[in-house]
């Protein structure tokens, strides 16, 4: 199964701007978030089907859901005024 980008989950009320930037080049698809986030976290379920990258910004989570066989070293975070998540 080809990996793929998916649903974006947000656990509380606050609304980072979120765009998904994909190129022809798998290498360089990556997702944008404006502010500051930080890694908090990365699951994957039993049947390594899919796989679950949750941030932090203060009190505020986000988790991000992508179908496919990941693990954390898969993505490279970039923070700053806009956090980039990208696919390694």
């Amino acid at each position: 199964m080809a990996n793929c980008w998916t649903e974006l989950t947000r656990r509380d009320c606050a609304s980072p701007k979120i765009e998904l930037n994909s190129s022809s080049d798998a290498e360089q698809d990556a997702v944008d978030l404006s502010g500051d986030w930080a890694f908090s976290g990365f699951s994957e379920n039993s049947g390594g089907t899919l796989g679950t990258l949750t941030l932090a910004k203060d009190a505020t989570h986000l988790s991000l859901n992508f179908i496919g066989d990941y693990t954390k070293v898969d993505f490279a975070i970039t923070s700053g005024a806009t956090t980039v998540i990208g696919h390694t």
